[in-house]
């Protein structure tokens, strides 16, 4: 195959993947074949699309080699790719000033200038609307979601409008951890919780009067959809803690 490479070579190559059947008890079957050949440009032309080509030109041929063997080749010419001439990206709803969402837009992997591309149109569409479920808002959904191809004049244009919603918040989390001491003392403690924002409780005190173990459970933290850490530290008499990641999702 000559002309292409990439990721516009792997798109072709599935496309003109051989059809079953083709070989039926080691012949072949030439009317099989002979459909195959003349489907086979317009697959190429197919494929192509998706990657921003819309003007490709392809030529499938089938040529007999030295040894006797018959060999599928293909030549294509891309042609001038659609390019994104206009990107409009809309955040509508209670959540429309949420920076993560608005991060979400900033980062959404096409630019003005660079070839339309679906899979790449599709992974930021999808992104956004993962974000905004993520923070909660169980009902975001897309009112616009178009791409416009102006193939005469090689370019393209993207509209999306996000509608996030309402946002469902999942209240207070309760945390409960384990102090343990090998003799009597008083201990000296807080918890930490690292999220969209960082908190840090104030020092708090449990009296051991023997080796044991105490649960504090004192820390009550309100949570929204997102991913966490949470810390109880022990400060006094040794320093150490322990950690743990937890995540809070839409159903």
């Amino acid at each position: 195959m000559t002309g292409l490479e990439g990721e516009e070579l792997k798109n072709v190559q599935a496309a003109l993947t051989l059809p079953p059947g083709l070989i039926q008890e080691g012949a072949l079957n030439r009317p099989l074949l002979d459909i195959f050949l003349r489907r086979a440009p317009e697959k190429v032309i197919q494929a192509l699309e998706p990657l921003g080509y819309y003007h490709a030109r392809a030529t499938v041929t089938l040529e007999k080699t030295q040894e006797n063997s018959e060999v599928l080749k293909a030549q294509v010419v891309r042609g001038e790719p659609v390019r994104v001439s206009s990107i409009d990206i809309q955040l509508k709803g209670l959540g429309e000033k949420e920076k993560i969402l608005k991060d979400s837009v900033a980062a959404f992997p096409l630019k003005v200038g660079d070839t339309l591309h679906q899979g790449k149109y599709e992974k930021g569409r999808d992104a956004l609307r993962y974000k905004a479920l993520d923070l909660g808002y169980l009902g975001a959904k897309f009112t616009t979601h178009v791409v416009r191809v102006y193939r005469g004049d090689l370019r393209s244009e993207i509209a999306l409008t996000l509608e996030t919603g309402e946002q469902f918040r999942y209240g207070e989390v309760t945390f409960e951890g384990a102090i343990t001491t090998n003799g009597p003392a008083t201990v000296t403690y807080h918890w930490e919780v690292s999220g969209d924002e960082q908190e840090i409780t104030l020092d708090k005190t449990i009296d051991f009067a023997v080796a044991g173990v105490q649960k504090p459970t004192d820390f009550v933290y309100s949570a929204d959809c997102g991913n966490y850490s949470i810390t109880l530290r022990v400060t006094d008499p040794t320093e150490t803690f322990a950690e743990k990641m937890f995540k809070i999702q839409a159903p």
